[in-house]
């Protein structure tokens, strides 16, 4: 009875675990398209950088009902407009952007970088 509730458990715990989101780190790059939808979603802007990551390859997007999309934008504003380096991560989860058919990842945060 012992084996069987741990080997239970194992399965329950790996069954969990299959479903933590993993996120992805963009290569440093500069941003080469910032588009702001007025009507889209709840307010997305798409983030396209020169060289985006492996998972997230074509992009990054932001819905205005998050969190910190005040702080993200500003940051992402100014660095489009001083043409500055930025790393941006990316969450990669089932839930992709309905914007495009392409994988556009939801962004976690933005980081200015030298």
């Amino acid at each position: 009875m012992k084996i069987i509730t741990t080997t239970v458990m194992l399965y329950i715990f790996l069954l969990f675990t299959s479903q933590v989101i993993a996120n992805e780190t963009s290569p440093k790059s500069t941003i080469k398209r910032f588009i702001s939808y007025s009507n889209y979603g709840n307010g997305d802007v798409f983030i396209s950088l020169e060289n985006n990551g492996s998972i997230c390859n074509y992009g990054y997007y932001i819905n205005k009902a998050n969190e910190g999309f005040e702080a993200n934008y500003s940051m992402l504003l100014s660095a489009y407009h001083a043409n500055s380096s930025v790393k941006l991560i990316g969450l990669d989860t089932e839930e992709k952007w309905q914007g495009s058919s392409a994988t556009v990842c939801q962004l976690y945060s933005v980081e200015l970088a030298k």
